[in-house]
């Protein structure tokens, strides 16, 4: 774990055996095992020596609280403080500052603004799409009468459309953003992770589906990889084949081209009967 130093040593140590270059230094006035050198320790060194009220926000609250985001290196780490005074110069950190009192949780036992507050905060930063996919999320946790867009935020346009386009039965951030981006492109809205029964038997969970025209789109995800589920999928593919489903699984790769892959399950749906 990381810990403070002083002219005075620390942690059993003298001044100069923290000095030792197998020791590395997080942040000014902390140092850390070698062995300790992850994003979790960088954000534990950094805790150590914040100002007094300050707390992780934006993109690393945002990765405490295990929200999907699009890039995830970790850097610079966002903190915002309630005063001005109080932002500080240390390198590789991104001050914020609020004038609204800060809904706090403690993620991993580390000061953060709560799932709120951050979800707010991301309005400003991502793309509609990864909005959606956070919000998904945020709402599998806590209700949507939480999150209040207030007055002129950064970002509102973005978190009210997020709001009426997000889904707590999406269960991936690939799920989610393909979704969006069927929506935006004017498809008819699926149902999210819907049961398939038919005359009293269930046969799977669709991720996504439109049942007025017995279509589903799956997402074959690295779990979908080893031979025996991949024998599983093939039966329940079957299955559903023989009950007059369509079934179009997904794989990483078309996610490298979602205007395509969009562009494909659009022209599958009318096929199906859609007119759009």
């Amino acid at each position: 774990m990381p810990f403070i130093v002083s002219r005075a040593g620390a942690e059993g140590l003298t001044y100069e055996q923290t000095r030792r270059r197998s020791m590395t230094t997080p942040t000014r006035g902390v140092r850390n095992q070698p062995d300790e050198d992850t994003w979790k320790d960088q954000v534990r060194a950094l805790a150590l020596v914040l100002p007094a009220g300050a707390v992780f926000s934006h993109d690393t609250a945002a990765q405490l609280h295990k929200l999907p985001l699009p890039t995830l290196d970790g850097t610079p780490l966002d903190v915002t403080v309630a005063s001005r005074s109080a932002r500080g110069s240390r390198h590789a950190v991104r001050w914020h500052y609020s004038k609204l009192p800060l809904r706090t949780a403690h993620p991993g036992g580390l000061p953060a603004t709560d799932l709120a507050r951050t979800w707010l905060d991301l309005g400003s930063r991502l793309t509609l799409e990864w909005q959606v996919a956070v919000t998904d999320v945020v709402l599998q946790r806590i209700p949507a009468t939480e999150l209040h867009i207030t007055g002129h935020r950064r970002g509102a346009s973005t978190l009210a459309a997020a709001l009426k386009l997000a889904d707590s039965r999406s269960r991936s951030p690939r799920e989610s953003l393909l979704r969006v981006n069927l929506l935006i492109e004017g498809a008819p809205a699926p149902v999210v992770n819907l049961d398939i029964v038919e005359q009293g038997v269930w046969l799977a969970t669709g991720d996504l589906v439109w049942p007025e025209f017995r279509f589903i789109v799956e997402y074959d995800g690295a779990d979908h990889a080893p031979l025996k589920q991949r024998h599983k999928d093939a039966n329940t593919r079957a299955d559903l084949s023989a009950a007059g489903w369509t079934v179009q699984p997904l794989t990483a790769i078309h996610f490298r081209h979602v205007q395509r892959t969009v562009t494909m399950i659009l022209n599958r749906l009318r096929s199906k009967g859609w007119t759009g």
